[in-house]
């Protein structure tokens, strides 16, 4: 039976004689420069802050639009609040009133945050 191989073509372009050093140091050229230009088709996810990844054209046509809409109002009281960088907490440590509205989608200032009601241990 005959074996499948992907069909890959040559490509060549030129880089300055020091990229050139740089490049020829690599232990697998050719799968670096394959990662590189597919990295560059793509962008940090700029709703989430890099955990995903999405086109180029994407990401540039969002980042305005997340500038300007970047406060929540709460649901109670009115408050604006900006949102909050989840990567600068650690998980534990996100305030309720953002974790509520990552679980729910409902946002509340800190001060109108509903108390969210915990199972109760043995200790109560």
């Amino acid at each position: 039976m005959a074996e499948r191989h992907s069909q890959k073509r040559a490509v060549a372009f030129k880089v300055e004689s020091e990229l050139a050093m740089l490049l020829d140091r690599l232990p697998n050229k050719s799968e670096f420069i394959r990662q590189a230009i597919l990295a560059s088709f793509s962008s940090a996810c700029p709703l989430c802050n890099g955990e995903g990844a999405v086109s180029a054209t994407i990401a540039e046509h969002y980042k305005p639009i997340l500038k300007d809409y970047r406060f929540f109002e709460c649901r109670t009281c009115g408050a604006r609040e900006e949102f909050v960088d989840v990567k600068s907490f650690q998980e534990d440590q996100l305030p309720e009133n953002w974790l509520g509205f990552f679980k729910t989608g409902d946002f509340y200032c800190s001060n109108c945050q509903p108390v969210q009601s915990r199972p109760k241990s043995r200790d109560d």
